[in-house]
């Protein structure tokens, strides 16, 4: 509605959307085709808490281990661009599933 003579009240003003995270590959990741927790949500266009409750119900793909303790457990872990690319491709399958497809392509590859 605009405002007039018959209408003193302008029409509420339509919220503007929700700024659009910036792609890591533009925000310079850590490591070429290696993404930290936040650049991975980033990438694939989702908040850093959005991302670790994706990880948590089993949603987000695996990372990487780059480092491990002494116990043989990763201490530091990354994404690769290419996994999260066909992750995203696919439709974002659920952990297992995209597991099993990155299998699948392993062994195709060889």
């Amino acid at each position: 509605m605009v405002a007039g003579p018959r209408n003193p009240h302008p029409a509420p003003a339509v919220p503007a959307p929700a700024p659009r995270l910036q792609p890591a590959a533009a925000a310079g990741p850590s490591q070429p085709g290696a993404l930290r927790r936040e650049e991975a949500a980033a990438y694939c266009g989702v908040s850093a808490s959005t991302w670790d409750e994706w990880r948590r119900r089993g949603l987000a793909p695996d990372p990487l281990p780059v480092q491990r303790d002494s116990t043989g457990r990763p201490r530091v872990v990354r994404w690769a661009t290419s996994h999260l690319d066909i992750w995203l491709m696919h439709g974002q399958p659920d952990r297992a599933k995209f597991r099993a497809m990155l299998d699948v392509e392993r062994r195709v590859r060889r």
